[in-house]
């Protein structure tokens, strides 16, 4: 209902600027003032009666903070970041392509005001006013440095630079730091859900289907009716579309947030998949106890593929610690979930020739591991086991 009376407000407005009856600048100002009204109205709605987005709340994304975000980015330079500092970046532009004309008629940009997420849009209705719009944008960063995006390393941020520059305004928001929740995405979820777009994630990850949204593809197509016919046309479902996109990354960081953050008493609540993610990153970068207890939950309550991956995770844990004999008993139950799995039989091999000096098991791990690496280098492993057995039996090895 918001939606369409500020369609039918910005008619009017465009009516009065046909007739002569106010100027450009007065009509520009109108239209803009009508889309900022329309949408603190939605941010409100959103906030007075969806105290959760989807399934998650939205404020917990405050707790998306340095800790979170260098485990889950894999980068220690996220160290740093403050939820609350940060601007959510999202823009709807000319072009779904990083070209010279491209232009972002669209700027959305969302902050956190006490308890409160805030979005103000930022509209370029002309093109000639873009330099002046850009300069305003800047003005409104003024002071920040640190951005979260969804894919706006490869896009936003670099189109808005390429405006600065063709506009010859300084901008250095190419050197912010940018939590790119697009890889994040991708990390944490990709192994159940194939497509991790944002519209998808919304509706796989926090349960949330939107209703009535124009599809990406339709936008640039949108505002080019916009400048020909001189009506508003559906600019409103586009400015919609901006504030879900920005208001769906704050659900997101809230989502992967309590994921990175779940104590053992909690695991249950979330998909073992992503919890399995959370364990890889966790061990690839030395949070070893985070990936030990997420990898203990799940060989006792998962089967299959889940179950072998956790014991094999436990299984490398422990031979890092010079725990041999327990990570030989993990891969060893590891093997009676997939018997003939030639990767297990080499991970086996290793451990009890090079840890063990079993070699008489080496050497029979060794003989299920036709595959796990090239031939050459299998036949090798053999020759040197059959070696090292003939010389601790006392006898000269076969030629």
């Amino acid at each position: 209902a918001g939606l369409a009376a500020a369609e039918e407000r910005a008619s009017i407005i465009e009516n009065q600027y046909r007739r002569g009856l106010i100027t450009e600048d007065e009509r520009y100002n109108g239209i803009v003032a009508l889309w900022m009204e329309t949408t603190d109205q939605i941010t409100n709605t959103i906030s007075n009666t969806l105290d959760r987005y989807g399934g998650i709340y939205l404020l917990d994304a405050m707790s998306f903070d340095g800790e979170v975000a260098s485990l889950l980015g894999m980068d220690e330079a996220y160290g740093g970041f403050d939820p609350r500092r940060a601007v959510y970046l999202d823009t709807e532009t000319t072009g779904l392509e990083l070209a010279t004309a491209t232009i972002p008629f669209l700027i959305g940009l969302g902050f956190i005001d006490g308890q409160q997420a805030v979005v103000r849009q930022i509209f370029i209705d002309r093109i000639e006013k873009e330099a002046q719009i850009l300069r305003y944008v800047g003005d409104l960063l003024e002071g920040r440095s640190q951005l979260v995006t969804f894919n706006g390393k490869t896009y936003d941020v670099p189109l808005l630079k390429t405006r600065c520059i063709f506009n010859r305004l300084d901008s250095d928001i190419e050197h912010w730091l940018n939590l790119d929740l697009l890889h994040i995405v991708r990390r944490i979820y990709k192994r159940r859900i194939q497509d991790c777009s944002l519209v998808s994630c919304e509706k796989q990850v926090l349960g949330f289907l939107r209703e009535n949204d124009i599809p990406g593809e339709m936008i640039p197509d949108v505002f080019v009716s916009y400048l020909r016919d001189d009506r508003p046309g559906l600019l409103p479902l586009v400015f919609h579309h901006n504030l879900q996109d920005i208001v769906a990354m704050l659900g997101l960081m809230g989502s992967l947030a309590l994921l990175a953050r779940s104590r053992p008493e909690a695991f249950g609540e979330h998909s073992p998949d992503d919890l399995l993610s959370v364990a890889r990153l966790g061990a690839r970068q030395g949070r070893k106890q985070q990936a030990q207890t997420i990898w203990d939950y799940a060989r006792g309550s998962c089967g299959g593929n889940r179950k072998v991956e956790s014991l094999l995770g436990l299984a490398k844990l422990a031979r890092k610690r010079q725990d041999f004999k327990s990570a030989a008993r993990l891969l060893e139950l590891a093997l009676e979930e997939e018997p003939t799995s030639p990767q297990i039989h080499l991970m086996l091999s290793k451990i009890f020739e090079h840890d063990v000096q079993d070699f008489e098991k080496a050497l029979k791990h060794a003989t299920g591991a036709c595959g796990a690496e090239d031939d050459e280098r299998w036949s090798r492993r053999l020759r040197r086991l059959e070696k090292k057995i003939e010389k601790a039996r006392g006898k000269s090895p076969r030629s």
